[in-house]
């Protein structure tokens, strides 16, 4: 497992017991984990130096056509390059919460720990991220860092709980998925 050295920028907002991992109506959840020269040194296969998870209930408004659902939209930071993607998820009953990418694109659970937020990759799967800018119609071998749950050291990720708008403003330095899927 992971055990990364947080920078002070993200000190905690919860105690680790307290944290909500399932906003309620139009709230949302941040998650950050800032990771240090000398922590990725310990970790060689850890590929960010910064990992970013808001966790959103966009609600539809009555009378749409459109469901509610639950969405994370993920931001990694690599070597000064930002790779993203978003999941829909579902709450589970255990208060953790799973997201996934349709047509088999991935899967990992948020669940508590022991010191703030575990970012876990489904055990025997993988959850892919996409660099910034990346043209699906023209890959490259960079344009993709994907964690494997098989790799203990490259599936799991401590992060803390950050305010809502660090993750919003994240995101839209990202912006959007380059759509490499179905």
């Amino acid at each position: 497992m992971i055990f990364p050295l947080f920078l002070l920028a993200f000190a905690p907002t919860a105690q680790a017991a307290n944290i909500n991992l399932q906003p309620k109506g139009n709230e949302s959840a941040c998650f950050q984990g800032v990771y240090s020269a000398e922590h990725r040194r310990n970790n060689p296969k850890q590929e960010f130096s910064e990992l970013t998870i808001l966790v959103e209930n966009i609600v539809a408004p009555p009378d749409s056509e459109v469901a509610s659902y639950i969405s994370a939209k993920l931001v990694g930071a690599k070597n000064g390059t930002l790779y993203g993607n978003a999941a829909t998820c579902e709450y589970k009953a255990n208060g953790s919460v799973f997201c996934f990418i349709e047509c088999d694109g991935g899967s990992f659970s948020l669940r508590r720990g022991d010191r703030g937020v575990e970012f876990a990759v489904t055990p025997d799967y993988y959850f892919p991220f996409f660099r910034k800018g990346a043209d699906p119609d023209q890959p490259h071998t960079d344009d993709t860092v994907s964690f494997s749950g098989k790799d203990p050291a490259n599936s799991v990720y401590k992060l803390l709980p950050a305010k809502a708008n660090a993750c919003k403003v994240r995101w839209s330095q990202y912006k959007e998925v380059p759509n490499f899927g179905c």
